[in-house]
């Protein structure tokens, strides 16, 4: 009876240690699930979704590749939560007003049967640097009728299994099917972007290196310049006595010369120099402004291009 006794006082004393235990067990698992249905549930926001920054676009046009002529498009971008994701950049062609061109030949074209044009992609890295992923695209494969068109890119992020990621950009040009019945070319041109590197040092001179991306039409061959004036804030321009630094009216003037090469032509980063000691203004905090123009050779002006504010103190 003793015996029997000591054996139940023995298995009371083990349940009440193990209870405890087998609560906390039950308390870690459940802990465990609900974190890893945070982290589920985490990985369904939209902040870990696939997505794309787009930073710039230019284009090569008139270029030969493969015996075809056509243009060289490309595009600067960075992806995120897109790591060993099978995807194109994808490149659709539409008119001005966004109407998709149809193909005829099932070379270069979407599953819907429009042209396009696709780079496949595949991220290493989260997030992955796109500098200048660029695609070819011949002149023929627009299939197009003769004519002067207004067209347009739709630049987009797909799935490789199909379905959007991220729209782009759209980029606009001009195409000229046949020249059967040539007509005058209308010189234009357009700028994308301009940026400055203050202090720089150049010839022992000191002053800033300003970079022009830009394109110009219908100046294949012709001897022409971008002309850069420097304005304060009334308006008027800078002066200067300068050899090489003046133009004939007397204002400072720099100047980027071209003879482009083709019918339009894309300059991705011209750059001219100008000295500190060439802006000639009395000490303090100056709001200028640089004004420039696309010029013949002779300083006939074709088109003013463009402004940009900055902002100069001298000592």
């Amino acid at each position: 009876m003793n015996i029997l006794k000591t054996v139940l006082n023995t298995m009371n004393k083990m349940n009440r240690i193990a209870l405890p235990v087998f609560a906390g067990l039950l308390i870690f698992v459940a802990s465990n699930a609900l974190a890893a249905s945070n982290h589920s549930a985490l990985n369904e926001n939209s902040s870990f979704k696939p997505s794309a920054v787009f930073k710039d676009i230019w284009v090569d046009y008139d270029v030969s590749e493969a015996g075809q002529n056509g243009m060289r498009i490309h595009v600067k971008f960075t992806v995120n939560g897109m790591k060993n994701l099978d995807s194109y950049l994808a490149i659709y062609f539409e008119t001005s007003d966004g109407v998709r061109l149809k193909d005829n030949n099932n070379k270069f074209n979407s599953t819907s049967d429009e042209v396009a044009v696709y780079k496949s992609m595949k991220p290493a890295y989260d997030p992955a640097d796109y500098n200048d992923l660029s695609v070819f695209m011949p002149y023929d494969e627009l299939d197009l009728s003769d004519g002067d068109w207004d067209l347009r890119m739709d630049v987009d992020l797909i799935y490789k299994a199909g379905g959007l990621i991220q729209h782009l950009t759209y980029k606009e040009f001009n195409y000229k099917q046949g020249d059967d019945d040539p007509v005058e070319t209308t010189k234009t041109g357009k700028s994308n972007r301009i940026w400055v590197d203050y202090n720089v040092n150049q010839n022992g001179r000191k002053g800033m290196v300003v970079h022009f991306n830009f394109e110009v039409t219908g100046l294949k061959a012709v001897d022409s310049m971008l002309a850069v004036r420097i304005r304060n804030e009334r308006g008027d321009y800078l002066e200067s006595a300068s050899a090489g630094f003046a133009n004939d009216a007397g204002d400072l003037e720099v100047t980027y010369q071209m003879k482009p090469g083709y019918e339009t032509t894309v300059y991705e980063d011209a750059t001219v120099f100008i000295p500190y000691s060439e802006i000639v203004l009395r000490s303090g905090v100056w709001n200028l402004n640089l004004d420039v123009d696309l010029r013949y050779e002779n300083g006939d002006l074709i088109q003013h291009l463009d402004f940009y504010d900055f902002e100069f103190t001298r000592p």
